[in-house]
């Protein structure tokens, strides 16, 4: 008996064994319960200096104690939640958490936190005896599902400069950044803006089976070529040709442009996926 014979016969069968193995699967992994912390970037800044603009001007921007402030000041928040079921709990973190400013001459001005979930969170954030200039330290005391706090980190530096943070916490194997989610969500925001490349491929195929129909025809009905009748196939032939050729490129050009497009869609809609309790 073939495999096709006998999933016509025991159709039924085969469907309720893959309903019996997949639904309590299902359910057991919705069961798992994991912590999954979260670190976010706001993907719009604040340009507080653009040292371009001091060039020219007499004005100074200094510190509290006078010393003179150069280069680009900017203001970037950021984002730290457990979007899992299982909570976080400060014996939980094995390695600490530090928030580090990538740029190597970049210079942390200050910090502070925005808002937090809950008063029981009690979210700490402070310098980094190690690399004070770059470096801060991250505590908190327990983090529930969705609980977490929102933080602001002004710096002189490059204004697109990130904030990555390290360390390791108990049954965590990564702590998910924007580019995680980016790279999660930006499919979907491709598939959604990829819908008009459906008009170039219609023309193509409608091209290509209209050329078709006339080829079968003249081969079903041979009739003695005629000099014009030769040069209209080899026309027809090339104006197909041309036009695949066009429809290929604009798709390939359409299809990168898409991506980039989706990418940038997807990071600015990480803003949606944060809890609104720690949006100030």
């Amino acid at each position: 008996m073939s495999f096709k014979e006998f999933a016509k016969r025991h159709w039924f069968g085969i469907i309720t064994i893959v309903i019996t193995v997949s639904v309590p699967y299902y359910f057991y992994k919705k069961s798992i319960s994991l912590p999954e912390p979260v670190f976010l970037l706001d993907p719009v800044r604040t340009k507080i200096i653009e040292s371009d603009r001091f060039i020219d001007t007499p004005l100074r921007v200094v510190r509290a104690n006078g010393d003179e402030i150069k280069g680009n000041v900017t203001s970037v928040r950021f984002y730290f939640w457990n979007n899992g079921r299982k909570s976080i709990k400060k014996l939980n973190i094995l390695e600490p958490l530090v928030i580090t400013l990538d740029d190597p001459n970049g210079e942390i001005l200050d910090y502070k936190i925005l808002k937090c979930s809950r008063k029981v969170v009690e979210p700490v954030v402070g310098l980094n005896s190690v690399d004070p200039n770059k470096n801060l330290l991250l505590s908190f005391a327990i983090l529930e599902q969705g609980d977490g706090l929102t933080g602001q980190v002004i710096y002189r530096g490059e204004p697109e400069a990130k904030l990555v943070i390290c360390g390791a916490i108990e049954g965590v194997r990564k702590i998910l950044t924007n580019a995680n989610v980016i790279q999660k969500h930006w499919p979907k925001e491709f598939i959604f803006g990829t819908y008009f490349l459906l008009i170039p491929l219609t023309i193509g195929l409608l091209v290509y089976a209209i050329h078709k129909e006339i080829k079968d025809e003249a081969r079903d009905k041979p009739t003695k070529p005629t000099k014009m009748s030769r040069r209209l196939r080899l026309m027809a032939r090339f104006i197909v040709i041309l036009l695949g050729i066009f429809i290929i490129i604009m798709i390939i050009f359409a299809v990168k442009g898409n991506i980039e497009k989706a990418k940038r869609k997807a990071l600015t809609s990480v803003i949606q996926k944060i809890p609104k309790d720690i949006i100030p």
